[in-house]
Parts: C-alpha cells; sequence; structure tokens
C-alpha cells in the first residue's frame, strides 16, 4: 500500500467515525503532516490532488481503487482495497487518532486542525 493510498484511507476511516474529514493527519512514523480539503462529495488530498470520492456509507473511490470499510465495533473496522485484494485493519473513533494494520506493518496518524 502507498503513503498516498495509506493516508487517504486514515482520513476516510476518520470521516466515516466522526462524519467530518480530518483537515490534517500528522503521520507519527515519518513526523510528515498532510492537509485535507473536504467538498461534498469527498476529499482531496491538498499534497498530491489525489480525489477521494465517497460513494455511501462503505465505500470510498480513489483513482481507480475502492476503498470498501466495514466497522467491527464503535472503534474498530476493516478495509478491503479493490482490485488488489489487500486487507487493512484499524482503529478510528472519531478523536484524536487513527491506526492502521496492514500485514505486519502498522501506520500512525494524529488528527489535527488547519494552521490558522
Amino acid at each position: 500500500m502507498t503513503p498516498l493510498l495509506c493516508r487517504m484511507l486514515a482520513a476516510a476511516a476518520h470521516r466515516r467515525a466522526s462524519g467530518q474529514v480530518p483537515a490534517v493527519l500528522h503521520n507519527l512514523w515519518s513526523g510528515e503532516t498532510h492537509e485535507f480539503r473536504a467538498d461534498s462529495a469527498g476529499f482531496t488530498d491538498a499534497e498530491t490532488g489525489q480525489r477521494a470520492m465517497v460513494l455511501g456509507d462503505d465505500l470510498v473511490a480513489v483513482g481507480g481503487i475502492d476503498l470498501r470499510i466495514t466497522a467491527i465495533d464503535d472503534v474498530a473496522f476493516a478495509a478491503r482495497i479493490e482490485p488488489s485484494g489487500e486487507s487493512v485493519t484499524g482503529r478510528a473513533g472519531g478523536g484524536t487518532s487513527v491506526t492502521l494494520h496492514h500485514g505486519a506493518a502498522f501506520h500512525q496518524y494524529a488528527v489535527g486542525q488547519a494552521a490558522a
């Protein structure tokens, strides 16, 4: 999973849990900060211009890739990346962090506000 797809999935998982696209995700491993712009149909990664279309509660389309997100409980979720079939699990309760587990790797993001 590419770093871009990873942060798009983290943003989508936070949006699903909280009802709002995060303004900023801070990667706790790399130290990178990524901004997002929300709109009525989804959101855009500000750095790359990659757009994500929200197509229902459990489907987000990013380019030619579908992210199918299924709630396990109030915080935990599972996601399937199509067409590759990759599986990701994670935790996003709509608070201040999102964690993704992808095989043996994990990715943690802190959710923040845009700089004024």
